[in-house]
């Protein structure tokens, strides 16, 4: 797939993702995620994390059966990739039933499930774009809580720009595209969505946390995704891989966090040139 046709698929992500209806987490919102839907999820707990507020993230069943029953819960929003996902619909009857507020984003139901959401008074977002998971993805950014001091301007004036995103990323890791054949990608905390997003393109099941390279056999092919203002944090982690043998490619991010969890995303799709 050529690069042009990656970018009308994305800017079509981001004119969906612009006319969803906006979210607000707050503070002691739990922020949850079935199978495929990590990127969205991390993206939107990062922010609410720069923004100052107390937010959990979990996966629905983690959520269903181990938080929900035994803490108190304000609000709770969970990300859904397969529309057929029992799990997820679950947990969001679950919540309602605890007497939670619950908004479902996911691609449209299928007309059971929809039925059961309904009855429940679960809050359902759906996505009706070919990319759902992007669509999503670029959403959660949109939806980032107001941020402290000088970032909160410079953050809305990037999610207001994101028609040129993609063209950026492409433009800064364009030699790094090269080699595009990654049989491993390790992730910061802040890339964690971009991981997640080249996993669930390429089918490699798993991303690693970065940490984790040292113990990868000499020879293993990763691609490295981290921030600038987590570099100083992973630097023995990146001499000791490379003296070890692993061929270690790294994109440093020299972005704020909270947006990172976007690019990232983007370089993952100019990289498996698979828009999902």
């Amino acid at each position: 797939m050529q690069l042009y046709d990656i970018e009308k698929y994305y800017l079509e992500a981001l004119e969906e993702a612009r006319t969803l209806p906006h979210i607000s987490p707050s503070e002691g919102t739990l922020i949850t995620y079935s199978r495929g839907a990590e990127p969205p999820a991390y993206t939107l707990y990062i922010a609410t994390l720069h923004a100052g507020l107390k937010t959990r993230i979990a996966s629905v069943v983690e959520a269903s059966i181990h938080l929900l029953p035994y803490r108190d819960q304000d609000k709770v929003i969970i990300f859904m990739l397969n529309p057929r996902d029992s799990r997820a619909l679950n947990t969001a009857i679950t919540a309602t039933l605890l007497g939670v507020k619950v908004t479902l984003i996911t691609p449209p139901l299928h007309e059971a499930h929809e039925e059961k959401a309904r009855i429940h008074n679960v809050e359902v977002v759906s996505v009706k774009s070919r990319y759902p998971l992007l669509t999503m993805t670029i959403a959660a950014l949109t939806w980032t809580p107001r941020l402290f001091g000088f970032r909160e301007g410079r953050i809305r004036g990037e999610i207001s720009d994101l028609g040129d995103a993609l063209k950026w990323v492409y433009e800064n890791y364009k030699e790094l595209l090269k080699d595009s054949e990654y049989e491993i990608v390790a992730y910061t905390p802040s890339t964690k969505p971009g991981a997640y997003y080249y996993c669930r393109a390429r089918g490699c099941i798993e991303p690693i946390p970065l940490e984790a390279v040292i113990e990868l056999p000499r020879g293993s092919k990763v691609l490295g995704l981290l921030t600038t203002t987590e570099e100083h944090t992973y630097r023995d982690v990146i001499l000791l891989a490379k003296t070890q043998g692993v061929q270690l490619n790294i994109a440093t991010f020299n972005t704020d966090p909270v947006t990172t969890t976007l690019y990232s995303t983007l370089l993952a799709l100019v990289v498996t040139r698979k828009p999902l």
